[in-house]
């Protein structure tokens, strides 16, 4: 059956549940009809596969949509655009270009035309197409090769999305924003090539993505958005390069594999569930321009044994370190004022160190839920660096 639009919402919701999703961005294609009238071509004769990639050189009397080859096109300012697909054609071939009343025009985009097709296995684009529309190729749930020509500028939102048979896709080196949800749950996934000039990866990009292990986000890249790599289970280290100043909510929510994280010094801000239930991660080095510890940002990462809270913290929200059972020991320097509820709720194995006389008045008065051992300044001292209490 057709999945609709909402279906893809409705699911990336469901799954998120327990990282608490709030929402999914819409995108709209900016792109005018150059003609508003619509009648339809002929169509060409069913095979097992679609037309080459050359030119078609077929006139085809039509003012503004045409079928050729079970695909309906149609006229657009900057050439054709692909807007339905209507065969069941194992390997799809799509012309780079076609010649109506007389002026050829040039394959340019690709629409929603094969969204929810799932006998589609390969995919070839021509070197014209310059735009993946948003669910251009959505729950194509056969689709294991796509070739994405080096024109392509532009992956909008959720175009390669459920694509789950998809095991690789080289990113063409002109792209500068990989949209939101753009490849979310493509769950056979295990390498991408971002290219330098990537700025952008957008919400969701790669959510789901259970089989990703690895990935390369090149220097150019300043904006990681929400839920960016969420449920990448199988991702093991990831290195943020020095553009990006914040990491976004849920952005490695989930990813239970992940034992290496470098961060730059110019990150400033770390937000919600940024890292939790990041069940493998033994150590985290948080950049000194960080000035709060966010709610949860490392909740549940239960391998974590290490971690040094920067003299710039002012603010450790509730939750920030919930059920981290590695974490034996962290020293709270005095720079922090605020902790909220529960902060490091079912830290088993843990021991706290501050810096304060006693209780800062802004701290919670559940800041410390499971009755940890506390050691305030004059009862603790460091012993060859390590925080140690005092006889």
């Amino acid at each position: 059956m057709k999945k609709s639009k909402l279906m893809l919402v409705s699911l990336f919701m469901l799954s998120l549940a327990s990282c608490n999703a709030t929402s999914l961005l819409d995108s709209k294609n900016s792109i005018k009809p150059s003609i508003n009238s619509n009648s339809n071509g002929t169509s060409a004769n069913d095979s097992n596969t679609s037309s080459s990639s050359s030119d078609s050189s077929e006139d085809i009397i039509t003012p503004n949509t045409i079928t050729l080859d079970e695909i309906e096109y149609t006229i657009y300012e900057d050439g054709l655009t692909i807007k339905k697909y209507k065969g069941n054609k194992t390997i799809i071939d799509v012309p780079r270009s076609m010649k109506i009343n007389g002026t050829t025009y040039p394959v340019a985009s690709v629409d929603q035309a094969f969204g929810s097709n799932e006998s589609i296995v390969s995919v070839k684009l021509p070197n014209t197409i310059i735009r993946l529309v948003n669910f251009a190729f959505y729950y194509c749930t056969s689709l294991t090769n796509i070739e994405i020509p080096d024109s392509v500028i532009y992956l909008q939102p959720s175009c390669l999305s459920h694509c789950s048979s998809l095991t690789k896709v080289k990113i063409p080196s002109g792209v500068q924003e990989i949209g939101d949800s753009a490849f979310s749950r493509c769950k056979s996934l295990t390498s991408i090539e971002i290219p330098n000039g990537v700025t952008t990866i957008g919400y969701g990009a790669f959510f789901d993505c259970t089989a990703l292990a690895s990935v390369s986000i090149p220097s150019s890249v300043t904006s990681i958005g929400e839920y960016a790599f969420n449920r990448c289970t199988s991702l093991k280290n990831i290195e943020i390069p020095s553009g990006v100043t914040s990491l976004e909510k849920y952005v490695f929510c989930r990813c239970t594999s992940l034992t290496s994280v470098k961060l730059p010094s110019g990150i400033n801000s770390i937000n919600e569930y940024t890292f939790s239930e990041c069940s493998s991660l033994t150590s985290i080095d948080i950049p000194s321009g960080v000035t709060v510890i966010k709610d949860n940002t490392f909740s549940k990462c239960t391998s974590l044994k290490d971690i040094k809270i920067p003299n710039a913290i002012t603010s450790i929200e509730k939750e920030a370190f919930k059920g981290c059972t590695a974490l034996t020991s962290i020293v709270i320097p005095s720079s922090v004022t605020s902790i909220g509820n529960s902060a490091f709720a079912d830290c088993t194995s843990l021991t706290i160190y501050c810096e304060a006389e006693s209780k800062p008045s802004d701290w919670d008065n559940d800041w410390n839920a499971s009755n940890l051992k506390v050691y305030w300044k004059d009862q603790w001292s460091y012993v060859n660096g390590v925080p140690t209490p005092k006889n």
